[in-house]
């Protein structure tokens, strides 16, 4: 048999490596509960930047929705437009026609301007000049006119004294 002291150094023996077993296996434990926080931590950061991205991917989507809807009534819109060109093509071909020929006519109309101020301007001058002429000879004209009444005086006159003396000629 084993004796009482060897027992129990074999069982303090087994005790000391019991104990540093239980050490290490307390220390390996501590050291995976650390790992474990960590990871848990990590995987908390991990959940936030996933739920961020999937607001993010959520508005993305509200604005791709948008712009799709915003595109589509921009194409319904352009089809619209299109189908009004097609219809007023017609139209604004005519009006540029009317245009031009409005236009050919409003030159005309200008030249016949231009000619017409032309010759009023001429026709100006010529009154112009006319005035003064006549300025420079009413004086004459006045002379004129006088004598013309004194050669009427003069007629009336002799007429009277001819008429008086005709029955006197009469007689010759």
């Amino acid at each position: 048999m084993v004796s009482t002291s060897e027992g129990i150094t074999d069982y303090k023996d087994a005790f000391e490596k019991e104990k540093l077993r239980l050490a290490k296996l307390w220390e390996a434990y501590e050291v995976q509960q650390r790992d474990v926080e960590t990871l848990n931590a990590k995987i908390l950061g991990l959940e936030k930047e996933i739920d961020e991205k999937e607001r993010i991917v959520k508005s993305l989507k509200e604005v791709l929705e948008m712009r799709d809807k915003e595109i589509r009534e921009l194409d319904i819109e352009r089809s619209k437009l299109k189908h009004r060109n097609a219809e007023l093509e017609p139209r604004i071909e005519s009006l540029e026609t009317d245009m031009r020929n409005e236009m050919e006519r409003f030159s005309k109309l200008f030249a016949l301007a231009e000619d017409l101020e032309a010759d009023l301007n001429k026709a100006k001058s010529q009154i112009v000049r006319r005035d003064v002429w006549f300025k420079e000879n009413i004086g004459v004209f006045k002379g004129i006119s006088d004598a013309v009444e004194d050669w009427e005086v003069q007629i009336n006159t002799t007429d009277t004294t001819m008429s008086d003396r005709k029955p006197d000629m009469e007689k010759i």
